[in-house]
């Protein structure tokens, strides 16, 4: 008889995500009753969906799992307990936690939720049900919402840099731009469209880039695997907080996925360099300047000096804040 993890009571009425963190280190000699033991421990009704099944292999199993944390219940903190290479010889998705492994969820554990909103409403926990059921038990897929700032950079000084997306593409795609935030809305034809262009952008001679482009990284904030050409995904935490984690392109098929490296501990968004007061006094400068050359060229025609002048700095030093990102649905596998 296979030996699962002892319950405390107290425990009852939380997420699974909350279920699997609390119980960590628990010993099960069979790995797939460390999520079957806990189903009876689950809100009644709120994963009604949920059965053992024993004719999925562990590492399905914790897949499923991990897809109802993420999918489901919305608790992306499962994301943060995952990092690629833990184990050479791991089966598991890179976005799935081994939940065998205590160390994957110990420094997330103080974040959860409970489902009370869900479990007073018979519609909507009706919906989360019939949603639940539809759940790919099997797939090494899952998609997350976010926005890609820029990739990452590897010098020969070992020294890591964030770095835009290059100029000359985003300019075929900015009618995808919001005129209010730095943000590009894409399609998913779209973003392999952009995705293409960008690494054939690579393999060309271009100076739409320059240093300014470019934001150094603390290298002991970074995972020791990073490589050239990762990307960083930012998506919304609690509040204005944001998380980010590194994304590795690992097909371009019919669509572009994404290995899920790590989530960033600390991350640098500006550039050291960026003076804001600075920023304003040449701005002003500037207004001064063109002032003039109206007066002297323009006599009598109306210039909305501070657009132009702003529009000029596009091309120019900016904080990471202004990059354009790139806001789609990101495929992991």
């Amino acid at each position: 008889m296979p030996v699962v993890p002892a319950i405390d009571s107290a425990l009852l009425g939380w997420t699974l995500w909350n279920l699997l963190a609390k119980t960590r280190g628990r010993e099960a000699s069979d790995p797939r009753d460390r999520i079957y033991s806990l189903l009876s421990l689950l809100p009644t009704g709120d994963y009604d969906f949920m059965e053992a099944d024993y004719s999925l292999s562990v590492g399905e199993t914790f897949t499923w799992a991990s897809r109802v944390c993420i999918e489901l219940d919305g608790e992306f903190n499962c994301l943060a307990g995952t990092r690629l290479n833990r184990d050479q010889h791991s089966l598991l998705p890179s976005w799935v936690p081994d939940w065998r492994d205590d160390d994957a969820l110990s420094r997330f554990q103080d974040t959860y939720r409970k489902l009370d909103e869900v479990s007073k409403n018979p519609e909507r926990l009706r919906l989360r049900s019939e949603h639940g059921r539809k759940l790919d038990r099997k797939s090494i897929k899952i998609e997350i919402s976010g926005e890609g700032i820029g990739r990452l950079e590897i010098d020969k000084d070992s020294s890591i840099y964030l770095v835009a997306f290059p100029r000359c593409v985003m300019e075929t795609f900015k009618s995808l731009s919001s005129k209010i935030l730095p943000t590009a809305e894409f399609s998913r034809s779209d973003f392999f469209d952009f995705y293409k262009k960008t690494i054939r952008h690579d393999t060309e001679e271009c100076n739409c880039m320059n240093d300014f482009s470019r934001i150094r990284q603390d290298d002991n904030n970074m995972p020791k695997n990073v490589e050239t050409g990762d990307w960083v995904l930012s998506r919304a935490a609690s509040g204005a907080e944001r998380c980010h984690y590194v994304l590795r392109p690992v097909e371009v098929a019919e669509e572009v996925t994404f290995k899920l490296v790590q989530r960033l501990n600390w991350f640098v968004d500006e550039r050291d360099d960026y003076d804001e007061d600075a920023e304003e006094a040449s701005v002003d400068e500037e207004e001064d300047e063109l002032e003039d050359e109206v007066e002297q060229n323009f006599s009598g025609a109306e210039v909305d000096m501070d657009n132009q002048i702003r529009a000029n700095r596009l091309s120019e030093s900016v904080p990471i804040s202004d990059f354009v990102r790139i806001r789609t649905t990101y495929v992991l596998v």
